[in-house]
């Protein structure tokens, strides 16, 4: 994997993390690539899944 160019700050949390971790910086990088994916991933099928006609109770705040 060629790793992109990135802050150089951002590159050495990235190598500390990953050497805490014990993973290559490569390994890190797909787990958050991974995780990033499945997250938006599941916001559009949430988002999808929210029929505009559906009906859905609304919580209101009580001010004390």
């Amino acid at each position: 994997m060629t790793i992109p160019p990135m802050p150089n700050d951002l590159r050495v949390r990235l190598d500390a993390l990953a050497e805490k971790a014990g993973k290559s910086v490569e390994d890190c990088m797909t787990q958050a690539i991974q995780e990033y994916v499945e997250n938006w991933e599941e916001y559009h099928r949430t988002v999808e899944a929210l029929s505009e006609d559906e009906v859905r109770p609304v919580l209101k705040a009580v001010n004390d």
